[in-house]
């Protein structure tokens, strides 16, 4: 609702009224900061973080639980350990074992899920708010006491193979493209993908998967985060309850060290007789989330990349070049990658899609934005953040993903750096992050298929795009 309302006032304000979208803005984050107001945080004894936010006009629960263990805190033989084990914290545990997690869940009526990156490793679940307690007491046996049997760890190998074959080795490009990027990163924590090689999944064993649970999952080095209709006081009982007798290790790992990667021109071309067309992706490398320069360039990705009015797309679609323009954003704690991937029509080159990105980059380096453009970047973030108020389940995950670099702020934090960019920063960051060479790789099908394009592109572009239905 406070969303929609926001939305309303935004589509009412003239196009050229740059002021008014700038303090439109702002009134939106009043309500960020009314909500953010009413976060109850907590810490146990035993550094398990919580934060609890009530909303008494919903009727549901929801809970976010995020533990810092990502691919990049795997060790030599356990790479792609942090997700397999997040397939395992849905497998049962010592007083839930089994299926009889997922069973109560849907008998419930909730939903559940959970993802797994380089960083970090967040599970999700919303649910009818009366079953709080029973809820909690099933989350704190799943996470301090997970059941490991032999059966359980090599059905969810099975499983995770399965989804990397799937989501990846069927996909034309996807292993030798990602496996590129990442060589990008090498000498990194960063230089291995999140679902691992095969062998280390093959070679895990419920012994190397609890040492690896010992290892990471302990109470110091997680948050959780309650959204949805409770008492903030009976939750931070129950909390107390089923999470303040959870041990630490003896010895806590020490903190991450900090990740430098050098960025290095790089450029080639992959081949892939399974795709039926020519693709080319640019990346770009960035900055970490905790960078200085981090709200710049979330900026500048929306207004060249990301909003529905982004000017690239813009461009691309005025000059009839693209069938797809894809932004894919590679968030990481230490680093970032901004990746974009184009696909032509019959009578554009891949060098054209090119030239016509760096011209748009160019025009940002050069000239900056409009304070029109800048203040509706601003109203646009707001309206998205707005949005989480009105969503229990978005709530909570916004909560655990902010809680380490606001913890004070989770919802307003990443506004306040937002709010205080100038044309003159997103140009900044245009010229010292984006001019510079991209990263380039060209996604080529066939030799017949390749041909072909390159015949298209020498054609009149109406006979181009006449032919373009029966090549493809």
């Amino acid at each position: 609702m406070i969303a929609s309302l926001f939305f309303i006032q935004l589509a009412s304000v003239s196009a050229g009224s740059a002021i008014d979208q700038c303090q439109l803005a702002e009134q939106g984050a009043d309500a960020l900061r009314e909500a953010e107001a009413r976060i109850e945080h907590h810490t146990l004894a035993n550094g398990l973080q919580l934060m609890l936010l009530p909303m008494p006009a919903q009727q549901t629960v929801a809970i976010a639980t995020e533990v810092d263990v990502g691919s990049r805190h795997e060790q030599i033989g356990e790479t792609g350990y942090a997700h397999l084990f997040e397939h395992l914290l849905f497998e049962g545990s010592e007083n839930a074992p089994g299926e009889a997690y997922t069973q109560a869940m849907r008998q419930l009526g909730g939903q559940f899920n959970a993802e797994t990156w380089f960083d970090y490793t967040r599970y999700y679940i919303q649910f009818p708010a009366h079953a709080l307690h029973r809820v909690l007491w099933l989350e704190a046996d799943r996470f301090r006491r997970p059941v490991l049997s032999e059966k359980t760890v090599e059905n969810q190998k099975a499983a995770v193979l399965e989804e990397t074959a799937m989501r990846v080795d069927n996909t034309p490009f996807f292993r030798a493209s990602m496996e590129f990027m990442l060589q990008q990163m090498a000498g990194t924590p960063y230089a291995h993908d999140v679902l691992g090689r095969r062998e280390d999944i093959v070679n895990a064993t419920p012994a190397s998967l609890s040492r690896f649970h010992q290892r990471h999952y302990f109470p110091a080095n997680t948050r959780i985060a309650l959204t949805g209709q409770f008492q903030a006081e009976q939750a931070a009982q129950w909390l107390q309850q089923q999470f303040g007798d959870w041990r630490n290790p003896r010895e806590l790992p020490p903190a991450d060290a900090a990740i430098t990667v050098e960025p290095t021109e790089a450029e080639a071309t992959l081949t892939d007789s399974r795709s039926p067309w020519p693709a080319l992706l640019l990346a770009w490398h960035t900055v970490g989330q905790q960078h200085p320069d981090r709200a710049a360039i979330d900026l500048f990705e929306r207004h060249l990349l990301g909003m529905p009015d982004n000017r690239l797309e813009q461009a691309l679609r005025q000059e009839d070049s693209t069938f797809i323009v894809q932004s894919i954003a590679l968030p990481m704690a230490d680093h970032g990658l901004s990746n974009l991937v184009l696909v032509p029509r019959a009578h554009k080159s891949l060098d054209d899609l090119e030239q016509t990105v760096l011209q748009n980059i160019a025009e940002v380096a050069e000239q900056g934005l409009s304070t029109e453009r800048l203040c509706q970047l601003k109203a646009d973030h707001i309206e998205q953040q707005l949005r989480r108020l009105d969503d229990p389940l978005q709530l909570a995950s916004a909560l655990v993903a902010n809680g380490e670099r606001f913890p004070h702020t989770p919802l307003t934090g990443q506004w306040q750096n937002i709010q205080a960019l100038t044309s003159a920063d997103l140009q900044r960051v245009a010229k010292q992050y984006f001019q510079r060479q991209p990263i380039r790789l060209e996604l080529q099908p066939a030799w017949y298929m390749r041909v072909a394009k390159t015949l298209l592109e020498w054609l009149p572009e109406s006979w181009a795009k006449g032919l373009e239905e029966s090549a493809l």
